[in-house]
Formats: structure tokens, C-alpha cells, sequence
């Protein structure tokens, strides 16, 4: 049974004991679910959703936020095969080093895993996406692009991130056709986690019930239990469980605390740029079969003497021609059937045969009129435990408590992105990437920056940090609840800082590196 539909099966087929339970069957827990059946484990995979998302499964996913709107809670969640990597734009890059590292001077405590054992696995990751050998060093010098590639200038460095391809970025359907063949691993959709029986003893699970909106209801019995359900929904797990097993916050951690995102703000509008430079620096251009995009970040000396978190920029295209999203969408979700909208855009010869000469020209895409490029930068909020994710008193459509965010944009993130705006304008207007791309900048004296001008980046972490202690952190250096001995989590909830770039790599790696320890 490797994909079964809990609204059309019989619970009674799933009464047998399973080696390990993983909830949520987004990229972690289902490519961990598949390295444990490949080492011989017997897996279920719990998944809310199903094969494409349903405004019910949607409904699931409402949060009360009272302090401040948190967008990330319905926009970059995905309850359905896949989970998040069907909505995640395919970056890969490690933190680095210094994210890992303590940072004494803005209160962030050190990784309890080192640098080079989390990341020995990003080969891993790489071949999971059928992606060519090669590192994030720079581009070759006497190539066009490798402009872009500064090196270390005037406190801000410059890092280049790997594409996933659109066709591979959901990591179900990369790995459906082994699941399928493998009689180890079973994925039953439709099965939301609503509620746990626990040991006699009190402090394990013994089973987590499931059910879905099909009134379905099923018991799974395992020997132990992963929750890789993202950050916002393993810390709603967490919580249930402490609260089922009146657990007090001396033996479980702070859950919930130190609640972080990536903050984004659009700092300035590209307003002149080469055309074959501006693909290398959104990341539309290939070199050597790989696409790379820019990814700068300020350096651990410009953070330190500014007593800042880290802070990261981009250039984020806004893409004003419907037709273009259409085809962005389709080529994302691997859509293959026909629609009115596609067919209208099809119609569109002359825009796409212009698109398909200048992409054999120059081995890029070529950038339609209608799209608007800004400059963005993203920053990390530093964690405080009054930022936090609790239980609400409302419930869900499934009668489960929902979460309640306390939430906001503190002064730190607004110190943070002030000073990150000032190294950034210096560093591009003293490079010749100003005459590649010339960007019309905000000045912090002119427009101060404030709360409103911030958005959440959908990269939510640190409710369920790790640590060496319960006082100080929620699972060990294994990812293992301390108050629930049998329970791990997998999501950026662990992490105790977001530092300078996206989760999906050091997630993926975390997950290959829990499988190989379970």
C-alpha cells in the first residue's frame, strides 16, 4: 500500500505496529520517510491533505494572530503530497558558518550541530533533485557573469544559490515512482493528527489518532514518531501533546517560543540594467548546466560592529503579465491538462517565439516587458520570547485547538534592516554593478523605514528550538523531544536562528541526518 486515500480505505488495515510514524509528508518528512524504508524500517506517513489542495484542508490552516498579520500562516502553507516545496521558488544554499555559530553580541546561542555535520548530506539533497556536481564557489572569471561574483566588498558577500529545476521542486513526486516499489513505506493522505494516546507511563506516544472531513477515523501505533508537519503545525503538535500529557515547561522547553520569520522590504526599484546581466542576477541564466542565482549577505565583521542579525539581498521580479504567471504556474505544478487560460496564452505566439529565440541566443529567459524588478532585503529577526505560538480557545473545522500567534516586527528588525539598507547602497554604488544594474535606492533619511513597509517571507522557525537542556530548548542535538522520548521534530522549528538564507537545504540536510541516526 504505498499511497492510500484514508476517505476510501478501511482504518482496520492499518491496526498493525509500525516501525516509526512521520506527520506530514512535505519535503523533510517524506525524504526522511524514504531513507528509513530504504534502511529497512517499516514507515506510515501521515499527510492532512491529498495530491492538489482543497479549500477544506486550506480551512485547516487558519491561525488567530492578535498582535499583527501573519500572512505565511495561509499563503505559505501547503497541506497536500509535496507540502511546501510545491510553493518554494527552488533555492538551495547553506547558512553559513557564523548563523551556525554563537553570536554574543545579539543573543544568539550556537548551534548544537556543527557546520560540517549538517551539511556532509547537501550532496544528498542535490542528487534527490537530479542536480549537476558543483559547489557555491564563484563563477568563471572572463564570463559575463561573473561580475556578480564580488567576492567579500565593503562588509557584504556574495553567494550563489543553486536552482532546483521547476519539473523536480516537489519532493513527493521526485520520489513517488520509488515509494511506489518500495513495500516498506506507506503515505496515507487525508489523515489529519488530531490527538495522541499516550504509555502508561505518561511520557511517550503510544498511538496518534487521524481523521479527515470524510469522518474517517484511525489509530497508528508506532515505536516512534516524527513530526515533520512545518513549523507552525509540529509546534501545534507539541503543544497538544504537553497539554494531553500535563506536561510543565520545566520538563518540555520553551514551546512556542523565540517564533521567527525572514522579514522582507523592498529597499529600491531596478530602473536600467544590461540584459544579459540582470538574468545572472535574478537567476534566469545557466552556467554549466546549473542555474544560479545572487544572494547577498553581510558579512560577520559588518553584523558584529553593528550589533545586527543577519541581513540578505535579492532582486525579486514582480510579474505583471498574467499570461506569463499562468505558464510560471503550470510549469511549478507539473499541470499537463488543458485549460482556458493556458490555451489564451498559447494563442500568444509572437511573445513566446520571441522568448524561445532570445533564450537560444543567449541560454537565458528573457525577461518579459511587463515585469517590475526591486531590490529586496531580507532580514533575520532575532528571537524573543514574547514572539510566540500558543493554543488557541477556537477550534478547527476538525475540533482541534487552533493556533494563536503572538506575533510582531520588533526594534531590533527595523535597526536591523536600517543599517543592512546603508551597506548595501554603499557596497552596489561603489561596484561596477551599478553600471549593470542601476538601482533607484531608498534612503533611511529620506523614508524611514517602518513596520508597514515589512512583509513575512514564509520562512517561519525557532518555536521548537534545539538545545542541550529543557531550560533552554524544546529537542536535543538529535532532534529529540526531551520530555517525549520517542517523539523527534523535523521542521525549521528547531532551528534556534534563521540567519542569512532560506531553510529548504539545511532542513533536507537535517532530514537525511536524522534518518541515518534513527
Amino acid at each position: 500500500m504505498p499511497h492510500v486515500d484514508l476517505s476510501m480505505a478501511s482504518p482496520a488495515d492499518f491496526e498493525l505496529r509500525w516501525d516509526i510514524c512521520v506527520v506530514g509528508a512535505g519535503p523533510a518528512g517524506i525524504a526522511a520517510a524514504m531513507r528509513l524504508a530504504q534502511r529497512g524500517k517499516r514507515v506510515i506517513v501521515l499527510e492532512s491533505g491529498h495530491s492538489a489542495p482543497t479549500a477544506e484542508a486550506t480551512a485547516l490552516n487558519t491561525i488567530d494572530a492578535p498582535l499583527a498579520e501573519y500572512d505565511g500562516a495561509l499563503k505559505g502553507r501547503h497541506r497536500g503530497l509535496g507540502g511546501t516545496s510545491d510553493l518554494w521558488g527552488g533555492r538551495l544554499i547553506p547558512l553559513t558558518r557564523h548563523d551556525l555559530s554563537a553570536r554574543d553580541y545579539v543573543g544568539l546561542p550556537a548551534w548544537p550541530i556543527s557546520y560540517d555535520d549538517i551539511y556532509r548530506h547537501a550532496r544528498d539533497v542535490e542528487i534527490l533533485f537530479d542536480m549537476p556536481d558543483r559547489n557555491f564557489a564563484q563563477l568563471p572569471e572572463g564570463r559575463p557573469e561573473s561580475l556578480v561574483s564580488i567576492g567579500s566588498v565593503d562588509g557584504v558577500e556574495c553567494r550563489l544559490p543553486k536552482i532546483v529545476r521547476f519539473r523536480n521542486r516537489n519532493v513527493y513526486l521526485q520520489l513517488a515512482p520509488e515509494i511506489a516499489h518500495n513495500g516498506n513505506i506507506t503515505v496515507l493522505s487525508n489523515a489529519t493528527a488530531v490527538d495522541f494516546d499516550l504509555s502508561p507511563e505518561g511520557n511517550r506516544i503510544a498511538a496518534i489518532r487521524a481523521t479527515g472531513f470524510h469522518g474517517r477515523q484511525v489509530s497508528i501505533q508506532a515505536d516512534e514518531f516524527v513530526f515533520a508537519a512545518g513549523t507552525l503545525e509540529s509546534t501545534r503538535l507539541m503543544l497538544l501533546l504537553a497539554r494531553k500529557a500535563n506536561a510543565d515547561a520545566k520538563s518540555t522547553g520553551p514551546i512556542g517560543e523565540h517564533f521567527v520569520d525572514h522579514l522582507a522590504v523592498n529597499v529600491g526599484r531596478v530602473f536600467h540594467f544590461a540584459p544579459n546581466m540582470i538574468a545572472y542576477l535574478v537567476g534566469h541564466a545557466r552556467t554549466r548546466g546549473q542555474r544560479h542565482a545572487t544572494h547577498f549577505e553581510l558579512l560577520p565583521a559588518a553584523q558584529r560592529n553593528g550589533t545586527l542579525g543577519s541581513a540578505y539581498l535579492c532582486l525579486r521580479l514582480d510579474m505583471m503579465d498574467q499570461e506569463v504567471n499562468v505558464v510560471r504556474d503550470r510549469l511549478r505544478r507539473r499541470l499537463d491538462k488543458p485549460d482556458a487560460n493556458i490555451g489564451a496564452t498559447l494563442t500568444s505566439g509572437r511573445k513566446l517565439a520571441h522568448a524561445a529565440a532570445w533564450r537560444l541566443l543567449h541560454h537565458d529567459w528573457l525577461l518579459p516587458p511587463s515585469v517590475e524588478i526591486h531590490a529586496e532585503i531580507r532580514t533575520e529577526q532575532l528571537p524573543s520570547a514574547a514572539n510566540r505560538i500558543e493554543l488557541s480557545d477556537s477550534v478547527d473545522p476538525l475540533g482541534v485547538p487552533r493556533i494563536k500567534l503572538d506575533w510582531r516586527i520588533l526594534d531590533s528588525d527595523l535597526k536591523t534592516a536600517d543599517q543592512a539598507l546603508a551597506i548595501y547602497r554603499r557596497m552596489w554604488e561603489g561596484h561596477a554593478l551599478q553600471s549593470a544594474c542601476q538601482i533607484d535606492w531608498l534612503t533611511a533619511a529620506d523614508t524611514p523605514l517602518r513596520e508597514s513597509d515589512f512583509r513575512d517571507v514564509y520562512h517561519p522557525s525557532g518555536s521548537t528550538r534545539m538545545g542541550t537542556t529543557a531550560g533552554d530548548s524544546v529537542v536535543d542535538n538529535q532532534l529529540r523531544s526531551h520530555a517525549f522520548p520517542n517523539v523527534r521534530i523535523l521542521s525549521p522549528s528547531v532551528f534556534p536562528s534563521s540567519g542569512s538564507a532560506n531553510p529548504m537545504l539545511t532542513l533536507l540536510c537535517l532530514a537525511y541526518r536524522l534518518a541515518d541516526q534513527m
